[in-house]
């Protein structure tokens, strides 16, 4: 899980510049690589991504290569 304006990665407005879209694709791609590692480590895992920004949650689908999220 990882949520909008967080801190850890410098804030929306300082590390995105305000940029909603383009900070949700950062961390669509940060829960992508963090799902296939916890995939590789322990195989048979089933993980689920969640990105929770203040417009809502929003479940990073298995296809999250191509920026696909769905509430």
């Amino acid at each position: 899980m990882l949520h909008s304006d967080c801190g850890a990665y410098g804030g929306l407005a300082a590390r995105f510049r305000g940029d909603a879209e383009a900070e949700a694709a950062h961390y669509r791609a940060e829960l992508g690589r963090a799902s296939e590692v916890l995939k590789a480590a322990i195989p048979g895992l089933t993980v689920e991504c969640f990105f929770l920004s203040f417009d809502g949650a929003w479940v990073v689908d298995e296809g999250w290569a191509d920026g696909a999220i769905r509430t």
